[in-house]
């Protein structure tokens, strides 16, 4: 539902989901391209830059679950990279058109949650990090734009996380004044 507002300065305008809440900001790739939100039920918003709704899609694919699970990430070309929770052993990492088609889907059958991500590298492929039990997960995983996975790395010891869902992932460069050539989770 879209609510007009008076300008007041801060304000444009609001938007109110389906789901009870959502875990995590929205997500665009530049100010005048479509927003994205993903709310606990695993439906993801695509909005207009003035907070027109212009499609929602269900990116569990009509499965149960624990809904959405880190932030949207969005790729220059405007792919949306959302993170759901399907009951059962698998974790999912969806892309999504910005027409609202489903591009690929990445599953990590090893994963309880997303610990970290998804985020976009400086480089232009996806970062997410699963947890899973005892090193089960894939622990660290960049995939290309198109779902290939270019790596993983479960961690020694395995990638855990404390209560959080999808941490921030941040790119940067392990000496002072060098190429960006790590990722952080924040």
């Amino acid at each position: 539902v879209v609510r007009p507002r008076r300008p007041d300065g801060r304000t444009r305008w609001r938007f109110a989901v389906e789901g009870d809440y959502m875990l995590h900001g929205a997500g665009a790739s530049t100010v005048d391209a479509p927003i994205y939100v993903s709310d606990l039920g695993g439906r993801l918003y695509a909005l207009s830059a003035d907070g027109g709704l212009l499609w929602i899609l269900d990116a569990l694919r009509g499965q149960e679950g624990g809904g959405s699970e880190g932030p949207v990430a969005v790729g220059a070309d405007g792919t949306a990279y959302v993170g759901v929770n399907p009951l059962g052993e698998d974790v999912d990492l969806v892309a999504v058109s910005p027409e609202g088609d489903i591009l690929w889907v990445f599953s990590d059958p090893g994963a309880w949650s997303i610990a970290a991500g998804p985020a976009i590298g400086p480089d232009g492929n996806v970062y997410v990090v699963f947890h899973g039990p005892g090193g089960a997960s894939a622990g660290a995983v960049s995939l290309t734009r198109q779902g290939s996975v270019r790596w993983t790395q479960p961690g020694s010891p395995a990638m855990f996380e404390h209560g959080g869902i999808g941490a921030p992932i941040a790119f940067g460069a392990s000496v002072p004044g060098g190429a960006i050539d790590q990722m952080n989770v924040t």
